[in-house]
C-alpha cells in the first residue's frame, strides 16, 4: 500500500512538472509578440531553456556582418548620437570596404525600401538606430538604376516678378507619379499678388501656369516677397535626367552674398547673417596715399608759377599772385617751395593750386593739391619718427628721441622711414596712436597701427557706451602676436583706454591682421543667434520630408546630426573648417553644431539632415557612396565652401554654398524597427514594417 501511494505521489509529481511546462509553453506561445526575442526549449524534465533570438533588425544586419568578419566593421572611436548622453549606449557599425570589389558587394548588401523610397545603410547609431541615404525612387518594390527620377528640387531665381495674373495658391500639393504632374491642393485662394495679399501667401504653392491648379509641370513654394516680386524654391514633376535617381534634386547651400572670409554663424544648416566679419587690413592697416602727388604730366616752361596764391570765395577759384615764367629745364629745378595752376595762361584761375614739393626733372616732380580754399598749413601734416615708443599713463603715447619732419618735406626723410614707429600731428611730442610704416614709397608710404589695445572677455553698456574690464583684461601689440584663435572671444575698443561708442568682437588674428565684428548700440555678441535661420538645403529637405516622410516619421529616431563649424585653421583668406579630409571622429564637439530635434540650441523641425564627412570616410571606398551627381554632406571645408562627394571617384573637394548642387537627405530608423522582408540586395532590398 505504501508502495502503490509513492509510486502515485511520484506519477503526479511529474504531471505536475508537465502541466507547469505547458503551461509556460502555452503562455509563451500566447504573448509570444512581446517575447519574440526569445527561444524556448523544453526538455523531458519539464525544465525550460530560453536562448536569446536575433530580431530582424536592420541594426542586427550590420552587427552580425561585423561579427562574422564581413563588409562591416566595428566604430571604437568617440560618438554621441543624442543629445541626452545616458542614451548613447550601443556599439557603433558600419560598412567598410577594402578595395573596389568590397564596394560592389557593400552596394548589393544595404539597399533598403522605407516609405516607398530606396535608401542606402551606411552605420548604425550609439542608440541602436540605423543611419540611412536617400537613393532614389522604388520601382516595382526594387532599387536598381534603371528606377525613376523622383520630383526635383531646384534652386529658383532669386526673385520672381509677377503683376496681375491670378494664381491657385494652396497650402499643399499631390503628386501624380504617373503624369509626372502636380495639384495644387489645401485652403486654395485664387488671388492676384501684389503687396497686399503677399503676407498671407507666404508659405503657399502656386504652379508655375498662372490660372492653373491640377496637371502642372512644376510648383513653386514661396519663400519671400519684396515689391511685387517673390523669392521661390522650385519642383519639377516631369524630369528627363533619369540619371538624377538617388538626389531630390538641386539647391543652393545658402541664399545670400559671401566675402571669402565667413563668420561660423554664417554658414550651417541654420545660421544667421548678423554678424559680419571685418578685417583690419582695411581700417586699422593703412596706406598713407595722400603725402604727395606724382605730377604725370611735365613740368614746362610754358606754365606760370608764383610765390603765392590768393583764394577767390565767390568763384571757389585760386589765381597766381605776380606770376612768372622760366625760360630754360634748368631753371625749373628751382621752383620747389613754388606754386602753379599748371596753366599756359597768366591770368587764368581753377579750382585747385599746387604746391611744388619735390622736382627731379621736368618729367619727375611731386605735389601738394590745394582744393576749396585750403592753404599750405592745412594740409601740411606734421610726423615724429623714431625706433620705440612710450606708452603714456594718459592714454598718449610719446616717440622716444623722435625726429620731426612735415609733408612737404616728406620727400627728403622717405628713405629714413621703413620700419620706424610714427606719430602723425604730435602734441607736445605726443599722439594718441602709434604707427609702425611698413613701405615708404617717392608719395606715400603704408603703416600698420602698433598701439597696444586693451581686450576682455568683460564688457559693459551705460550712457552710449561700452567699457571693459580693466581688472580682468589683457593688452595686445599687434606686432608680437601669432596667427589663431587664442583671441577668440575678446572684446576691445582698440584703444587703451578701453571705452568706446562702438566695440569689437575679435574672431581671430592672422598675419597680423584683426578680424572682427563690429558691435553698437548695447548689442553683445551672442552665440544663441548662430542657429536662428534655415539655410536653403534645409528647406528643400524639410519641404521634401513633409511630403514624402512626415507620415512615417513615428519610424525615425531623433539622432544627432553633425554640422561641425569648428574653426581649424586661419588665414588672411579663409577660415578653415576640415584640415584632415580623411577624418572618421564621429563626436560632434560644438551643442550648437549638434543639430537634433530635442536640442534647443541647434533644433531640427524633423529628424532628417545630411550624411557628413566622417560618414562617408569610415566606409573607406568612395565607389559605396559616390553619386551620379555631385552632392552636398553636412560638413564645411573653408571659407564659404562645403564638403561633397563628387562623381568621379576621386574624393571629397569643396562646393560654394552659393552655387546649386545636389542633396540625398539622411535619416535614422529607431532601434525598434524591424524590416519584413528582403536580403539587402538591389533586386531584393530590405522591406521596412510599417505595419504599426
Amino acid at each position: 500500500m505504501i508502495k502503490k501511494n509513492k509510486k502515485r505521489k511520484q506519477l503526479t509529481n511529474k504531471r505536475k512538472r508537465f502541466l507547469i511546462a505547458n503551461a509556460f509553453l502555452a503562455l509563451f506561445l500566447f504573448i509570444g509578440i512581446g517575447y519574440s526575442a526569445l527561444d524556448t526549449n523544453l526538455n523531458i524534465f519539464g525544465n525550460i531553456q530560453m536562448k536569446k533570438y536575433e530580431r530582424n533588425t536592420l541594426y542586427n544586419v550590420l552587427k552580425n556582418e561585423a561579427s562574422s568578419g564581413g563588409l562591416a566593421r566595428e566604430y571604437t572611436g568617440e560618438h554621441q548620437d543624442s543629445i541626452n548622453s545616458s542614451h548613447s549606449k550601443y556599439k557603433i557599425y558600419h560598412w567598410y570596404a577594402n578595395n573596389d570589389t568590397d564596394a560592389t558587394a557593400v552596394l548589393d548588401k544595404n539597399n533598403v525600401i522605407f516609405a516607398n523610397h530606396c535608401w542606402q545603410i551606411i552605420r548604425t547609431t550609439d542608440t541602436g538606430g540605423v543611419k540611412m541615404m536617400y537613393n532614389g525612387e522604388a520601382v516595382n518594390g526594387k532599387c536598381l538604376k534603371n528606377r525613376e527620377a523622383p520630383p526635383q528640387y531646384m534652386r529658383g531665381d532669386p526673385y520672381r516678378y509677377v503683376y496681375s495674373d491670378y494664381y491657385y495658391f494652396g497650402k499643399n500639393y499631390e503628386y501624380d507619379r504617373n503624369s509626372k504632374t502636380f495639384s495644387i491642393t489645401g485652403d486654395l485662394k485664387y488671388a492676384t499678388w501684389n503687396d497686399e495679399t503677399a503676407p498671407d501667401l507666404i508659405g503657399r504653392w502656386i504652379c508655375s501656369q498662372s490660372g492653373s491648379k491640377e496637371g502642372c509641370d512644376r510648383i513653386v513654394y514661396i519663400i519671400r516677397y519684396r515689391d511685387y516680386r517673390y523669392a521661390y524654391v522650385l519642383f519639377y514633376g516631369k524630369d528627363d535626367r533619369s540619371d538624377m535617381y538617388d538626389t531630390i534634386g538641386e539647391e543652393s547651400f545658402k541664399g545670400g552674398d559671401y566675402t571669402n572670409i565667413v563668420n561660423t554663424v554664417h554658414l550651417g544648416w541654420k545660421h544667421n547673417d548678423n554678424y559680419p566679419i571685418i578685417s583690419t587690413s582695411n581700417s586699422l592697416s593703412k596706406y598713407e596715399s595722400d603725402i604727395l602727388k606724382y605730377n604725370y604730366s611735365d613740368l614746362r616752361t610754358t606754365y606760370w608759377y608764383s610765390d603765392e596764391i590768393k583764394y577767390d570765395s565767390n568763384t571757389d577759384k585760386y589765381s597766381l599772385v605776380n606770376p612768372y615764367k622760366v625760360s630754360s629745364a634748368s631753371e625749373l629745378l628751382s621752383l620747389k617751395g613754388k606754386y602753379t595752376l599748371l596753366s599756359t595762361t597768366e591770368t587764368d584761375s581753377d579750382i585747385n593750386a599746387y604746391y611744388l614739393t619735390q622736382i627731379n626733372s621736368a618729367s619727375d616732380s611731386y605735389y601738394l593739391r590745394l582744393s576749396n580754399g585750403q592753404k599750405l598749413e592745412d594740409i601740411n601734416t606734421n610726423y615724429t619718427y623714431g625706433d620705440s615708443y612710450t606708452a603714456n599713463s594718459d592714454g598718449t603715447y610719446t616717440i622716444n628721441s623722435g625726429i620731426n619732419f612735415s609733408r612737404v618735406d616728406y620727400y627728403d626723410y622717405k628713405d629714413l622711414l621703413n620700419s620706424k614707429y610714427i606719430c602723425k600731428n604730435p602734441v607736445n611730442n605726443k599722439c594718441e596712436k602709434i604707427w609702425k610704416v611698413d613701405n615708404a614709397y617717392n608719395s606715400s608710404f603704408s603703416y600698420k597701427d602698433s598701439t597696444t589695445y586693451i581686450y576682455s572677455k568683460k564688457v559693459s553698456y551705460a550712457n552710449g557706451k561700452y567699457t571693459l574690464d580693466k581688472a580682468s583684461s589683457i593688452t595686445i601689440d599687434i606686432d608680437n602676436v601669432t596667427s589663431g584663435l587664442n583671441y577668440q572671444g575678446y572684446y576691445s575698443c582698440f584703444n587703451n583706454t578701453g571705452t568706446c561708442e562702438n566695440i569689437e568682437y575679435i574672431n581671430f588674428i592672422s598675419d597680423k591682421n584683426i578680424f572682427y565684428t563690429e558691435l553698437s548700440n548695447g548689442e553683445y555678441y551672442d552665440i544663441e543667434k548662430k542657429n536662428l535661420k534655415d539655410s536653403r538645403v534645409k528647406k528643400a529637405v524639410d519641404l521634401w520630408f513633409e511630403h514624402n516622410l512626415k507620415n512615417y516619421s513615428n519610424y525615425l529616431e531623433d539622432t544627432v546630426f553633425c554640422n561641425d563649424r569648428t574653426v581649424k585653421s586661419v588665414s588672411s583668406s579663409s577660415i578653415k573648417y576640415q584640415t584632415d579630409l580623411t577624418d572618421t571622429n564621429l563626436k560632434c564637439p560644438d551643442i550648437y553644431d549638434m543639430f537634433s530635434v530635442n536640442n534647443d540650441k541647434a533644433k531640427l523641425d524633423y529628424p532628417v539632415g545630411l550624411l557628413t564627412l566622417q560618414e562617408v570616410n569610415l566606409l573607406n571606398n568612395i565607389n559605396i557612396y559616390k553619386s551620379n551627381d555631385d552632392y552636398y554632406l553636412l560638413t564645411p571645408l573653408y571659407g564659404n565652401y562645403m564638403n561633397e562627394v563628387g562623381t568621379s571617384g576621386i574624393g571629397q573637394w569643396g562646393m560654394s554654398a552659393e552655387s546649386p548642387t545636389h542633396i540625398r537627405p539622411a535619416i535614422s530608423l529607431k532601434s525598434t524597427t524591424k524590416y519584413t522582408s528582403g536580403t539587402g540586395t538591389m533586386d531584393d532590398p530590405y522591406v521596412v514594417d510599417t505595419s504599426n
